[in-house]
């Protein structure tokens, strides 16, 4: 029998060396709008950047609620991925700010489906990110398990 002369394992290690594009957000400053109060755990803003997929920041139960992160330094900026807890935006913006006062508007949709979204656009330098929900597709306020900001 002749040896097969690609194996699995050139695949594997092929694979293996892609490096997944770093996550600008975690671990920056997080803050938001408001957070939802409970006795039992924390949904401050933070959660939505430590990694954890078991934590998550909650919005108060009305429509104009926003969050957002410090990059912690001018980055490029051209992709966010969002993973939404059930209470999700049918509506929301992502914003980009240079000093956390005056935003633009680099993405926005009114079709929000929950679960794993992401916002791609044109790349531009921004020192703060914010996702900005103007109308909620339930009853409860929105909850973001995990936010990760990418340069494509």
């Amino acid at each position: 029998m002749r040896p097969c002369p690609q194996s699995y394992l050139d695949t594997w290690n092929a694979t293996g060396a892609w490096d997944r594009p770093a996550n600008l957000a975690r671990g920056g400053a997080a803050s938001a709008s408001s957070s939802e109060f409970s006795v039992v755990t924390s949904y401050r803003p933070g959660r939505a950047v430590d990694g954890d997929p078991a934590t998550r920041w909650a919005g108060d139960w009305s429509d104009d609620q926003w969050w957002s992160v410090d990059l912690r330094g001018a980055q490029t900026v051209g992709r966010v991925v969002l993973d939404w807890e059930a209470a999700h935006a049918a509506a929301y913006r992502v914003e980009v700010s240079d000093d956390n006062r005056t935003w633009r508007t680099v993405w926005q949709t009114t079709s929000g489906r929950g679960g794993l979204e992401t916002a791609a656009f044109t790349p531009t330098t921004a020192r703060y990110v914010r996702v900005h929900g103007t109308e909620r597709a339930t009853r409860y306020g929105y909850s973001l398990r995990e936010v990760a900001v990418h340069a494509r």
